[in-house]
């Protein structure tokens, strides 16, 4: 089966060997799922995609410039990832198509929809947040949530360090983190410190002249508040290290268009590290996360967890995803078409 994905164009561009540094979860779930279809299914997989390098092969996958997928041959299987591109251009062809999205979209125009086998949302919650889906055509929608390497997470520590992660970007709450960690602090005196890993630089750089002034005010709260350490993003070893020995995983603000299923709590939770969050009702981490503390009790020094096991999904690995769900609708899409 010969299987294409085509994603976004992604500023700066990236590629697959990166993981060991850095990737960001949309990247990461491209590379791995499409190293799992070639494992699983023995798929002749390409990725098109912003290159920062040359064309190369990454765990049997072929990487390739986004600008060469027009020219491509066809394919069996199309999946466009956070991108209409494909479906506006109509090349390259392919039997079966897909769209694969984390983001909640707007509707698409029919003609381009109707050109769909298949759309693929990370969560039911997901999936709810884009109801015109269900107007257009039911058939065509279904849920497969975001998968995971589970080899670095068959061990981690028992005895766990008095550390707070928050590796999300700025909007998922890190001004509300900075600014209470003074109060965390008191009421936790056991707790070392706060580690933030996302680039505050970036602001800079994305943000024009605003994102710098945001950057500086992120930094001023930070000067102010007792043991917080901006670490920047961290090699793929030594985060995976740190959600297997951190304490806490802190996420103080849940927005609806952005936490669509939890990415990094899951990925906190599965190495022991216990997530701190707004609230599990009517958000995307409900569906995945078995407990966690509640941010307004933790606050005020609780640390007690409310469980949620009765309605979260347990975590899948990426070869679980690609021979359960993916490759199985990949073939009825097929058949649908011949």
């Amino acid at each position: 089966m010969k299987v294409y994905f085509i994603t976004n164009p992604i500023a700066q561009g990236w590629n697959p060997n990166e993981i060991e540094k850095f990737l960001t979860a949309n990247e990461e779930s491209i590379a791995l799922l499409s190293a799992a279809l070639v494992r699983q299914g023995g798929c002749d997989v390409s990725v098109y995609t912003s290159l920062n390098c040359g064309p190369l092969e990454w765990e049997g996958v072929k990487f390739r410039p986004l600008g060469l997928a027009a020219s491509a041959p066809d394919a069996d299987v199309l999946v466009s990832y956070k991108t209409t591109i494909p479906w506006l251009w109509g090349t390259p062809r392919a039997h079966a198509r897909v769209h694969w999205t984390v983001d909640a979209e707007g509707p698409w125009a029919a003609p381009v929809f109707n050109k769909l086998n298949l759309f693929v949302a990370i969560s039911d919650f997901h999936a709810s947040l884009m109801p015109w889906l269900k107007e257009r055509n039911v058939h065509a929608l279904r849920v497969s949530p975001l998968g995971f390497d589970m080899r670095p997470f068959r061990e981690h520590a028992q005895a766990r360090d008095p550390i707070a992660l928050y590796t999300s970007s700025p909007d998922r709450g890190l001004e509300t983190l900075l600014q209470d960690w003074p109060q965390i602090s008191l009421n936790h005196p056991g707790l070392k410190k706060l580690l933030v890993t996302y680039d505050v630089n970036r602001l800079s750089t994305m943000g024009g002249p605003q994102g710098a002034a945001y950057a500086a005010h992120l930094r001023m709260l930070a000067a102010a508040a007792p043991n917080v350490q901006f670490t920047g993003p961290l090699p793929r070893e030594q985060h995976l290290t740190l959600l297997k020995k951190a304490q806490w995983y802190i996420h103080p603000l849940n927005r609806k268009e952005a936490d669509l299923c939890g990415y990094g709590a899951q990925k906190a939770a599965l190495g022991g590290c216990m997530p701190v969050l707004n609230g599990l009702v009517g958000t995307g981490f409900a569906e995945f996360i078995r407990e966690a503390v509640p941010y307004r009790e933790f606050l005020h020094g609780g640390t007690t967890p409310r469980n949620n096991g009765l309605f979260s999904r347990p975590a899948l690995s990426w070869d679980t995803l690609a021979r359960e769900f993916w490759l199985p609708e990949f073939e009825q899409a097929l058949k649908e078409r011949t």
